[in-house]
C-alpha cells in the first residue's frame, strides 16, 4: 500500500470542513416557528454568564456560547475524521506487512521443505543428522541465508562460500551446505530463465495486439 503524505490528511480536513461548514449555514439560517434560530449541535444547550450574551451576525442573534461550541466542533470533527482515515490507513498498511512477512515465510518454509526432500533423495545423511541439522541454530541461519540468495542472488556481504566456510571441511554441515548450494543456485538460475520467458511471451502478445490494432486502424 502507498504511503499516505501529509497533503493527503491535508485534503481530509479540507473536505470535511466544507462539509461541516455547509450544514452549519443550513442551521443558522433556519427560523422556527417560535422567533428562535438554529445552531450547528443544538440551542438547548445550557450556557450562562457572558457565554449567554447575544452579538448580530447576518442579521440575527446568536448566543456566543452557543457559538463557540458549534465553532469548536466545526474545528475538532475534520481533526476526528482525519484521526479515522489515519488509523484506517495505518491498519491496512499492517495487513498488509503482515500478508507479505506470511507470503514469505511460506515461501522460505516451501523452500525448506523441498531443500529436505532432496536431502533425504541423496541417501547421503541420516535420521540422525537431519536431526542434527535441525537443532543446529548456526545451520538453520546458513539456510535463511541461502534462501535469501535464492531470492535476491549473491552479493559483496553474501555469498555462499561465506555461507559453506563456516564449518570445516568433512562435517556433515558442510557437505550438506556445499550440495544445497548447488541444488539452490539451480533452482534460482530455473526460476530467472522462467520468469524471462513468461515476459518474453507477455511482451509478444502485447506486441501482436498492437499489430492488430494497427492492422484494423489500416483498414478503417
Amino acid at each position: 500500500m502507498k504511503k499516505r503524505t501529509f497533503k493527503h490528511y491535508l485534503l481530509i480536513y479540507a473536505v470535511s470542513f466544507a462539509v461541516v461548514l455547509l450544514f452549519a449555514v443550513v442551521a443558522y439560517s433556519r427560523k422556527f416557528e417560535d422567533g428562535s434560530y438554529g445552531y450547528l449541535v443544538s440551542s438547548n444547550i445550557p450556557v450562562s454568564g457572558a457565554f449567554a450574551s447575544e452579538f448580530n451576525m447576518f442579521g440575527r442573534p446568536v448566543v456566543v456560547g452557543l457559538f463557540l461550541i458549534d465553532l469548536a466542533v466545526m474545528l475538532v470533527f475534520p481533526l476526528v475524521v482525519c484521526l479515522v482515515f489515519f488509523l484506517m490507513d495505518l491498519g491496512r498498511g499492517r495487513a498488509g506487512k503482515k500478508t507479505k512477512e506470511e507470503i514469505n515465510r511460506e515461501s522460505f518454509e516451501k523452500f525448506i521443505d523441498e531443500i529436505g526432500r532432496t536431502l533425504n533423495q541423496t541417501h547421503l545423511f541420516n535420521v540422525e543428522d537431519f536431526r542434527h541439522f535441525r537443532e543446529n541454530d548456526k545451520f538453520q541461519d546458513c539456510l535463511k541465508k541461502i534462501y535469501e540468495i535464492y531470492v535476491h542472488g549473491e552479493t559483496e556481504e553474501l555469498t555462499y562460500y561465506s555461507i559453506i566456510r563456516k564449518f570445516q571441511k568433512g562435517t556433515k554441515e558442510r557437505d550438506a551446505l556445499e550440495f544445497l548450494v548447488t541444488f539452490g543456485e539451480k533452482k534460482r538460475l530455473e526460476a530467472i530463465k522462467l520468469e524471462e520467458e513468461k515476459k518474453k511471451e507477455l511482451e509478444a502478445k502485447e506486441s501482436e495486439k498492437e499489430e492488430t490494432k494497427d492492422k484494423e486502424e489500416e483498414k478503417k
